[in-house]
């Protein structure tokens, strides 16, 4: 039986841009699926760092992503800001710059990331990603997954942790790139901090992630709830991760027909949501 994962709230991806250099099928962030302009401000990062303070929360990791968030014209002064984060309050934080490490541009400014963070770099050379998954593949249009229990999320938030983007925090990032495609407007404009917060959102989210029906799913023999149980799952997951993704040959977008739609309107007219 599928287990259930729950967000890390001590982990956290901040999504500061939606533009990129390449144009992957089956993005998570949705950047060639529905292109965006948005990003976040220096004082959305500032609001942040000043949550953070306030509600006494010491990352375990603060992972900076896209989009190619070395695109982002203030990624140094952001780098900075967590930085100093790191080093007045919260020393054993991990910031980890997520890049695609492609291009003579993205190259060069790699080369001037700050010492204290991490890159982690995956080096790509084409938009084209066999071991994607495929996100847009809605399992609400899926025979066999339709009917299941998406209140059990994924391994995602337990792993990655929750996500803030320019409108708000969410259980993962891909939660949050489907609500600026649907629109539904429901980013939370507070950190949250307790089980259950983010959670509830999984239902709506998960419908309609590819990650959802994940092989890598399976690998948790219990439910991945507690800081434990998630230690646990991590050392399975780093070590069996990648036979999951052995056989995937996704060569192609693949869109299912409710995504169809919801690309379709996007096009169309953008959806406006509220921002952090």
């Amino acid at each position: 039986m599928r287990k259930r994962f729950a967000c890390s709230y001590d982990r956290i991806e901040l999504v500061i841009t939606y533009a990129c250099n390449l144009a992957c099928n089956n993005c998570d962030a949705m950047v060639p699926q529905a292109v965006s302009g948005d990003r976040m401000t220096v004082e959305q990062i500032e609001k942040f760092i000043e949550e953070s303070i306030e509600k006494k929360v010491h990352w375990k990791h603060i992972r900076v992503l896209g989009g190619e968030p070395t695109l982002h014209k203030d990624i140094f002064i952001f780098l900075d800001l967590l930085i100093n984060y790191k080093n007045k309050y919260s020393p054993n934080t991990r910031i980890i710059l997520v890049t695609n490490g492609h291009g003579k541009v993205v190259n060069k400014r790699i080369s001037q990331v700050p010492k204290e963070v991490e890159i982690e770099n995956s080096n790509k050379t084409s938009s084209i990603q066999p071991s994607f998954s495929p996100i847009n593949e809605a399992p609400i249009d899926i025979v066999e997954h339709k009917k299941k229990d998406f209140s059990k999320g994924c391994w995602i938030p337990s792993l990655c942790g929750i996500t803030l983007d320019m409108h708000g925090y969410y259980p993962c990032s891909t939660a949050a790139s489907i609500d600026r495609v649907f629109g539904f407007n429901m980013g939370k404009k507070m950190l949250p901090t307790k089980l259950g917060e983010l959670e509830r959102l999984f239902p709506k989210a998960c419908s309609l992630c590819g990650h959802f029906v994940e092989k890598a799913n399976d690998l948790a023999k219990e439910d991945v709830i507690t800081k434990d149980q998630v230690e646990k799952f991590e050392k399975i997951h780093k070590e069996k991760f990648a036979e999951t993704v052995k056989d995937n040959e996704l060569y192609e977008q693949v869109t299912s027909p409710t995504w169809k739609k919801a690309l379709g309107r996007y096009k169309l007219r953008k959806p406006v949501l509220n921002r952090y």
